[in-house]
């Protein structure tokens, strides 16, 4: 397997798992919906971790569909597919959120997957390595980290046992970390372009 085949496998990977382990976070948020020590605790965590982690990864393939090309292009261009269709049919899951829910998972997904490719490239060296680069990923990883709390906030309460709940307060939180989140990431596009 090439070197471009495993980093862009390595960084699928990284997605997945960054947004799985991000959705974890519930357990604290609503220990009562998301205990894992009940069967459908576990169910229900599972259902959000993998759901979390579908949308981070497909984030991913958003920006990166395909490994970079060295020598070996039908190889990764079956394996892509294949990611591909099955990360849609994992995002059949999400056919029970509304359109508010889908763009800020979107939203999430799409900036974590810059913030990571970000992070790699800074690592290997892509990304100079500047005290502007440093913080500008830094400041978007907090900035992603807040939005993803707020978000998992929201969602607890939606799905609280008292299903009169008012999310009133917790679509404000998550729209303020949202907007906070946009100029971080813009941040991040910026040492792309080269406007440190």
């Amino acid at each position: 397997m090439s070197r471009n085949m495993r980093l862009w496998l390595h960084g699928l990977g990284a997605a997945f798992i960054g947004g799985a382990a991000t959705s974890l976070a519930t357990v604290l948020v609503d220990s009562e919906k998301f205990n894992i020590d009940t069967l459908l605790g576990l169910q229900h965590l599972a259902f959000v971790a993998m759901v979390a982690g579908i949308v981070s990864a497909a984030g991913y393939l958003k920006q990166s569909p395909l490994p970079p090309v060295e020598d070996s292009r039908t190889a990764g261009s079956k394996l892509a597919a294949l990611l591909v269709a099955s990360l849609l049919l994992g995002s059949f899951g999400l056919a029970g959120c509304n359109d508010f829910e889908r763009k800020t998972f979107q939203t999430l997904s799409a900036s974590k997957a810059l913030i990571d490719q970000a992070q790699i490239d800074y690592e290997t060296g892509t990304i100079p390595h500047t005290q502007t680069s440093y913080d500008a990923i830094n400041k978007a990883k907090d900035a992603q980290t807040a939005a993803v709390r707020a978000f998992q906030t929201y969602e607890a309460a939606k799905l609280s046992v008292n299903q009169n709940t008012d999310l009133t307060v917790q679509v404000a939180a998550l729209n303020s970390a949202l907007f906070s989140l946009g100029p971080a990431v813009a941040g991040v596009k910026h040492i792309y372009l080269g406007e440190q």
